[in-house]
């Protein structure tokens, strides 16, 4: 499981806009490739259990309602 994750991870990390700034980001902190590679499972993780727990399907679009706090802040 662990290697598909990290296949998942490294198609994401090129293919989609968000996790791209995500890893530009963290690339810029002088964080090392395992560590970002460890984020991206994470968040990958967080958003299949999200769309498993809600029953729906996946929406790119989509913004947390924490991130909503924070931008209203």
């Amino acid at each position: 499981m662990r290697a598909q994750m990290t296949m998942v991870t490294r198609s994401v990390s090129t293919h989609c806009p968000k996790f791209q700034g995500y890893k530009q980001q963290k690339t810029q902190e002088n964080k090392c490739g395992p560590i970002i590679r460890n984020n991206l499972i994470n968040k990958m993780i967080k958003i299949m259990c999200a769309i498993w727990n809600s029953q729906t399907s996946y929406n790119p679009q989509h913004t947390s309602r924490f991130d909503r706090y924070k931008n209203a802040a």
